[in-house]
């Protein structure tokens, strides 16, 4: 987002908390504190499953943008997710888990439209410190994913984290219209993995998603991303997709553009959105399920797990230290 301009859960595996969420202004105390569509993905971006040799475990968190932007409760959620679903993956298999643009630094439940005020940044040395006995609640061989923005949004990052073989912290920083393809690619088991932020994969001329370096789009994806079976974009707020399935509209350029990797490999997308359903489905930029495998079919929606909470009754708490 631009700064706006002045298959199978093993059945031994300890469940995650799921349920429907609740109906929007109903008495329900707890409400979705995020959402995690878990697929597993072979070397040449096809669905597998989780027992698969060399099968990648790949789970695409979007949060519920009322959830606290307070990098403590965003700590605590990252906790979360790996105590709920961190048993979904063996000792011996690689996972990718991929959060949205601005986990650290942007607050989704800002008043729209978005202006400076929507990035109140984050305690850059607080993440860091943390994020190390964070990553020891992930399985061995996890790489985490999220987005870290500046206080008023014009410095949009990724943060790809994991623990080294001696045990400590390692990350690649990956900004957003600022690295070419080769700083956007990362190692995760047997794929390559490309990462993007809020939009700039979509190789769209527009002000909200630009090129991804200078002057540089993604227009022919088999090419441009030849050696990479994973397209990952980290989104902002609320993207649209389609309820029904089909074609995308010409608006959808998201969803046109992971349609267009398939033939290639598979592409992951995460957001912030209100978990808002339509006819008992996801209404169509609520949805959670944005994993699109090589060959075009997308992860079926059963396989979103719902991470429930108290979101809405958190208050914000902010420590002294390095704002970014």
């Amino acid at each position: 987002m631009r700064k706006p301009q002045g298959m199978q859960t093993r059945p031994h595996h300890r469940p995650a908390n799921i349920s429907s969420p609740p109906v929007p202004g109903s008495n329900q105390s707890q409400v979705p504190s995020c959402w995690v569509a878990e697929a597993w993905v072979d070397s040449d971006g096809c669905e597998t499953t989780c027992e698969a040799h060399g099968a990648v475990g790949v789970f695409a968190v979007s949060v519920h943008e009322q959830y606290p932007a307070d990098e403590h409760q965003r700590l605590r959620l990252l906790e979360e997710v790996a105590e709920r679903l961190g048993s979904h993956v063996a000792p011996d298999h690689d996972s990718l888990w991929v959060y949205p643009g601005g986990y650290f630094g942007f607050d989704a439940s800002a008043p729209r439209p978005f202006d400076h005020k929507a990035w109140p940044g984050f305690n850059v040395d607080v993440v860091r410190i943390r994020l190390l006995p964070v990553l020891k609640k992930y399985p061995t061989r996890a790489r985490l994913a999220f987005g870290a923005d500046n206080k008023g949004g014009d410095q949009q990052h990724v943060w790809v984290c994991w623990l080294g073989a001696d045990g400590l912290l390692q990350i690649e920083t990956i900004t957003r219209h600022l690295c070419d393809l080769p700083g956007r690619k990362v190692r995760v088991g047997s794929l390559c993995a490309a990462f993007f932020v809020c939009g700039e994969f979509t190789g769209s001329h527009t002000t909200a998603n630009g090129p991804y370096f200078n002057d540089h789009y993604l227009s022919d994806l088999a090419v441009q991303l030849n050696d990479c079976r994973l397209l990952i974009d980290l989104a902002h707020f609320r993207i649209k997709g389609n309820i029904g399935g089909g074609q995308p509209g010409p608006r959808q350029v998201h969803r046109r553009q992971m349609l267009r990797f398939a033939f290639h490999g598979a592409s992951v997308l995460t957001h912030h959105h209100f978990g808002i359903q339509t006819d008992g489905r996801a209404r169509n930029d609520c949805q959670s399920n944005w994993v699109i495998f090589c060959g075009g079919r997308q992860l079926a929606e059963s396989r979103v797990h719902i991470v429930l909470g108290n979101a809405r009754s958190v208050h914000n708490t902010r420590g002294p230290g390095a704002m970014m």
